[in-house]
């Protein structure tokens, strides 16, 4: 089913803060747009480096961008249509990152042709602060931008309400194995683990189990700006400042 009206090789550009908010958040969303035949972009903003480490690796940045390289592919996101940012994921001030991110994505808006625009709201889903940004950062790119935009409605209701294939989720989720490694396919017979739940073939730690949603909520930017304050009230920071050269510039 073609949830958001998107014509074969139309662009979709997907924005995130991290890798594996692509999977937690949009998943089924991003199925559904590339099953509607849509030429598929993602961005990640920060560089993941203040993630789960159970293994002690001394470079985790650099292995979760190649995790959130996989996981974009998973989506129908070719690697050169993929652009991770790189940006702090610690010590920086969050109002730091949305300017940077917003220009990052103005020029992404600019240099292709994309029609679509999906992001987190701007209360980020869960309320992680980057999360937040990415939201923010996405409506101060998105003013000139002449497509549609969708955000992930954290107040859970949507204009578009897209059904979440758990197992698929499970199987995209299961690529950031550094921040997820409690997702291992369930032997046929076995009772899970202590702290494990039985999901769809899998046994998945009861923290990860509640990710999985049975929808993903989808508003029209038309409709979130008509129950929010007015956009130059709720982002007054100038495009101009911290711009960010991007992949291959």
């Amino acid at each position: 089913m073609n949830h958001f009206d998107i014509k074969p090789g139309e662009g979709a550009l997907f924005a995130h803060a991290h890798g594996d908010d692509e999977a937690m958040a949009t998943a089924a969303a991003a199925d559904s747009a590339a099953a509607s035949g849509a030429a598929m972009y993602g961005v990640t903003a920060v560089d993941g480096s203040a993630g789960r480490n159970p293994d002690g690796n001394s470079n985790l940045a650099q292995e979760r961008s190649l995790e959130t390289t996989v996981a974009w592919e998973h989506l129908g996101v070719r690697p050169e249509r993929q652009f991770l940012l790189g940006l702090p994921d610690r010590g920086v001030h969050s109002n730091l990152h949305v300017p940077r991110i917003a220009a990052a994505l103005a020029a992404i808006l600019e240099q292709h042709d994309i029609t679509a625009l999906f992001a987190p709201d701007e209360g980020g889903f869960d309320g992680h602060r980057h999360h937040s940004d990415v939201g923010r950062a996405v409506l101060l790119a998105a003013q000139n931008f002449n497509g549609v935009v969708w955000l992930l409605n954290s107040q859970g209701s949507g204009d578009v309400v897209v059904p979440v294939n758990p197992y698929r989720k499970l199987q995209v989720l299961r690529l950031h194995a550094t921040q997820f490694p409690g997702i291992q396919a369930a032997p046929e017979g076995q009772e899970p683990p202590p702290g494990y739940e039985l999901l769809y073939g899998h046994f998945v730690l009861r923290s990860t189990a509640k990710l999985i949603q049975p929808y993903e909520h989808l508003l029209h930017e038309e409709t979130y700006d008509a129950w929010q304050p007015p956009r130059r009230q709720r982002t007054l920071i100038a495009m101009g400042s911290g711009a960010l050269a991007l992949p291959g510039q």
